[in-house]
């Protein structure tokens, strides 16, 4: 899957989120260009229909976030692969 600037700059960044906490709020994560300020609700829900994200509540507190799934790091890494 060819990933978009956008998708890889917020797969990137939940990639890097810490084991024991790996949802991210959505204010948290880079916009379509990169810059801290949250990834839009509509990229969010396209990523999380291909499969890229998913959506749930961190059980070491109350906030409901996103993750990476294993299919969003093997296109993470397709991606990179890619663009050696």
């Amino acid at each position: 899957m060819k990933l978009t600037r956008s998708f890889r700059n917020v797969l990137t960044a939940l990639s890097m989120a810490d084991e024991r906490s790996p949802y991210v709020l959505a204010n948290h994560l880079p916009d379509g260009n990169g810059m801290q300020g949250g990834a839009s609700g509509v990229k969010l829900r396209e990523m999380k229909r291909a499969g890229l994200v998913e959506y749930g509540k961190n059980a070491h507190h109350s906030h409901y976030g996103y993750r990476i799934t294993d299919a969003g790091r093997a296109a993470l890494a397709e991606q990179k692969d890619r663009e050696r």
